[in-house]
């Protein structure tokens, strides 16, 4: 048997395994938390984007409805575009490529006596869908009335 001497130095290959080891489950951990992280910010920003987008038509929708009278709102066959059509000028689409449209109510709102009146006043439920994560959707609903007869 050989005695070692006080000044040797180095790292036996047991060690120097158990250290790539450990360091390879490290790594492996860490990974894992940025790609969950990632995943997650990547979810976040799809439902602000679905929201802003929402709150787009609804802003677009309250501006044109007070000047224009609205005569259909409807979405294409694949529901890729959300499209207004304005009376005796020309629609108005939305289209986003990660975004799909579905109109889920829209119904004409009575006058005070119950009748459907000529003020082009209406109520509209919409959803906007994620074509990237089909679990992620936006809905939404707003009345719009006009105050005087047009």
């Amino acid at each position: 048997m050989q005695k070692r001497s006080l000044n040797e130095r180095g790292l036996s290959l047991v060690e120097i395994l158990a250290t790539l080891v450990l360091i390879g489950i490290f790594s492996i951990i860490i990974w894992r938390f940025f790609f969950q992280a990632t995943e997650i910010n990547s979810r976040e920003v799809t439902q602000n984007n679905l929201q802003q987008e929402a709150n787009l038509i609804f802003n677009t929708l309250h501006q044109t409805h007070t000047k224009e009278v609205i005569q259909k709102i409807n979405t294409n066959a694949d529901k890729t575009q959300l499209i207004i059509e304005i009376k005796d000028k020309e629609s108005i689409v939305f289209r986003k490529t990660d975004i799909l449209y579905e109109v889920l109510e829209l119904t004409p709102l009575p006058d005070k006596d119950g009748n459907l009146p000529k003020t082009n006043s209406f109520f509209l439920r919409i959803k906007l869908l994620s074509s990237k994560h089909d679990e992620i959707n936006f809905s939404t609903q707003s009345k719009f009335s006009k105050l005087g007869n047009n």
